[in-house]
């Protein structure tokens, strides 16, 4: 895992829902932790997003369930 190690980390769910495009070559974590790309992501995993502030710019992506 290099320099990644486990943090603890929290998020709420909101039932929230957006349509975003995930950019080809955004970082996808997965719940064991290892880094990935977005062809980890299937239909009903529910995720974490990263945004750059005030725009829809996805950063990186959390698998949480």
């Amino acid at each position: 895992l290099g320099d990644v190690y486990k943090r603890q980390a929290a998020y709420t769910l909101t039932g929230e829902t957006k349509s975003l495009e995930v950019p080809v070559g955004t970082q996808v974590i997965t719940k064991l932790g290892v880094a990935t790309t977005f062809s980890r992501l299937s239909s009903g995993n529910i995720i974490a997003v990263l945004l750059e502030e005030g725009t829809d710019n996805i950063l990186k992506i959390w698998i949480v369930s």
